[in-house]
């Protein structure tokens, strides 16, 4: 008899389908992830695709109070109005939060945020779009609907933000207020009060001063209306004592333009016109300068020299050129500096000496730079091993205790040279005293004698104006430098 076996195999629940531009795959250690391609996003968390049913609350189940009742009213309008832009509501998924990020908050970002009043640890973020979210720092979850305590504490806190608004702007309104009340007040007392206010001493009519009367406005109609004298007389040489300033309204000819214009430039012309001198009038007047102190004092031959002289040094042209060649030059002579001097043969004669000088000075210039020989590195590295060498040491003992020095580290010598000369050296200091002073001898004997000529006197010995084969050979070193400089000065006094 044929049993048949009951199979225990459950089918799986039918998983929702994956969002757009998501893709199962099997990692090689057989567990599921998905995969974004567009935004290079993978996770094993199955994404999902967003509810489209909005939140819905029944008002009359619970009976909250008005105070509750405000703010879930509140709460699904924002999200009614902010559906479109974030269609799901998600605590957790960070993978699928970028995502919708991405999709549908292009170029926003948040741009400030402020801590919940009674709400910790929310805090409460604007984006640059206006849009608000909820963020909790300890759990790092940012939600766009807001909890049922988190939303409350958010209304209060709107209350005191337009509270505190409203109350500026009326300050700010009154404030405002009392500034136009009172610039009447300052412009009526500013116009009522006189330049004469400012303590002033009397003058009398030999000393009439202009600034004591004030600038009247004057139009045509009443200068053909009034046949009346003029408030500030013409100024005019003679007349100012003989006939008084008459009070009226006054009519501005060029004259008096011309007198307002010096005095806004600070002239002192006027001045000298009304015959104001020091100890006159108000005493504000001036010595009026000589022209020949403008002028000053005139230039000597020697200035007149330096100046051609600065002009040859800007001109850039060689001292060994000639007369004629710098002559040829037309923007020199359409320098000033070149009629500094009243003719050509004094022109001549002065780039001549400037030419003397400068080729003296290139000379001493270059003498110098002879002088100055570039350092050889093998002089160098035979200074050092006279300061360092011993025959204690072997050279791989030297080479790794001295490893860092500029000497060591020269790139113009190969290794196996340094060896080499170390070698040779700490051999040369293994003989006796007499052999190494036999030595130096023989290498200052070996030189040609006319290379020792320029060295001078043994009172003006230097060692570095030696020979470079002299300096370049080990037996200069294997002695003391006192004992050594010793020996070569008496080798040259014998030349």
């Amino acid at each position: 008899m044929s049993t048949k076996l009951k199979s225990t195999h459950r089918s799986a629940a039918v998983e929702p389908p994956l969002p757009p531009g998501w893709t199962e795959h099997k990692a090689p250690t057989g567990h599921t992830y998905y995969y974004n391609a567009a935004t290079k996003q993978s996770t094993y968390t199955r994404p999902s695709l967003p509810s489209d049913e909005p939140l819905r609350i029944d008002y009359g189940a619970s009976e909250p109070d008005y105070v509750m009742r405000a703010s879930m009213q509140a709460l699904e309008e924002f999200n009614r109005n902010n559906f479109v832009a974030q269609p799901g509501h998600f605590a957790g998924g960070r993978s699928y939060q970028e995502h919708s990020r991405r999709r549908g908050n292009q170029g926003d970002r948040p741009k400030s945020k402020a801590p919940i009043p009674n709400c910790a640890p929310w805090v409460l973020v604007k984006t640059r779009l206006g849009r608000r979210f909820v963020h909790n720092t300890e759990t790092k979850q940012s939600l766009w609907k807001f909890p049922q305590d988190v939303m409350l504490a958010v209304i209060e806190m709107d209350r005191l933000e337009w509270e505190a608004k409203k109350k500026a702007e009326e300050e700010q309104q009154e404030t405002g207020k009392r500034h136009e009340e009172s610039q009447p007040k300052d412009d009526a007392r500013r116009s009522e009060t006189p330049v004469r206010d400012r303590p002033r001493e009397p003058v009398g009519p030999e000393e009439y001063d202009s600034d004591e009367y004030e600038e009247v406005e004057v139009t045509d109609d009443e200068a053909e209306a009034t046949d009346e004298p003029s408030k500030r007389p013409r100024f005019s040489h003679g007349t100012e004592s003989e006939n008084p300033p008459p009070p009226g309204p006054v009519e501005f000819n060029e004259d008096d333009i011309a007198w307002q214009l010096a005095q806004m430039e600070g002239d002192d012309g006027y001045a000298e016109d009304r015959g104001y001198r020091s100890g006159e009038g108000d005493g504000e007047a001036e010595h009026v300068e000589n022209d020949e102190e403008d002028e000053g004092l005139p230039l000597t031959e020697q200035d007149n020299i330096a100046l051609f002289r600065s002009l040859l040094d800007d001109s850039g042209i060689s001292p060994y050129s000639t007369f004629e060649k710098l002559i040829e030059d037309t923007a020199l002579l359409e320098d000033s500096r070149y009629v500094a001097l009243p003719n050509t043969s004094s022109r001549k004669a002065a780039f001549v000496a400037w030419s003397k000088d400068r080729i003296a000075e290139l000379q001493a210039l270059k003498a110098s730079a002879t002088k100055e020989k570039k350092k050889d590195s093998k002089v160098e590295y035979l200074r050092f091993l006279q300061e360092h060498a011993t025959p204690k040491l072997y050279w791989p003992e030297f080479r790794r205790k001295f490893k860092k020095s500029p000497e060591m580290l020269e790139r113009s010598m190969q290794d196996k040279d340094r060896e080499k000369l170390y070698r040779e050296f700490v051999a040369k200091l293994k003989m006796g005293d007499a052999e190494r002073r036999k030595e130096l001898v023989g290498l200052l004997k070996s030189v040609d004698k006319t290379k020792f000529d320029k060295q001078g006197d043994g009172d003006h010995f230097a060692p570095d104006n030696l020979p470079d084969v002299v300096l370049r050979d080990v037996r200069f070193y294997i002695l003391e430098p006192a004992r050594r400089d010793e020996l070569v000065k008496t080798f040259l006094e014998t030349l």
